[in-house]
């Protein structure tokens, strides 16, 4: 009797701690009119004290936002949400439907014309590209899907670096195209 009670003890415990950081919460969206068709709120669940995670239902998408980019921006047609700390730093995830059929190729491409970034990489079906412009450092990895092109994009002051990289191995491991 006294085995059961202690584990059924710590099972409450347990229970009680992951909730409190299992919570969905409700971030208003900075886009938000009464007389505009935007949702009022972005929703984001509670992983833990650094961090929220964003999921996105329409494209099937979710990533780990750093829980100080509490400034959410989430569009009317729900294709992605943005997310920025108020002091030069953002967070963007977003989907599109691939309507023209582009290949990974094509967009890579045209990605390191455009921008020429000072760091880039790719693989079976995702690209990354990093560049510097204006003051601000440039990250974006892209999935390219047969019918959909989903994206991760983190832009903050190059004069905060480190402060900011450290947030993104986080980030890109936990960003679910």
């Amino acid at each position: 009797m006294k085995k059961a009670v202690i584990t059924l003890l710590a099972l409450t415990f347990t229970a009680i701690s992951t909730s409190a950081f299992a919570e969905r919460v409700p971030l208003i969206n900075q886009n938000y009119l009464a007389h505009r068709p935007v949702p009022k709120y972005v929703y984001v669940q509670t992983v833990d004290s650094n961090y929220f995670q964003y999921t996105n239902g329409r494209f099937g998408m979710s990533g780990y936002v750093p829980s100080n980019f509490y400034l959410a921006y989430g569009p009317s047609n729900g294709d992605g949400a943005r997310f920025a700390d108020g002091q030069g730093g953002s967070l963007t995830i977003s989907g599109r439907h691939n309507i023209f059929s582009q290949t990974l190729s094509q967009l890579y491409h045209d990605a390191l014309e455009q921008y020429q970034p000072s760091y880039h990489a790719a693989g079976n079906n995702w690209f990354v590209v990093s560049y510097e412009r204006n003051g601000y450092i440039y990250y974006s990895k892209t999935f390219v899907l047969s019918r959909f092109v989903k994206s991760l994009s983190y832009v903050y002051p190059a004069s905060n670096r480190y402060h900011y990289e450290a947030y993104l191995p986080t980030i890109e491991r936990t960003f679910r195209p």
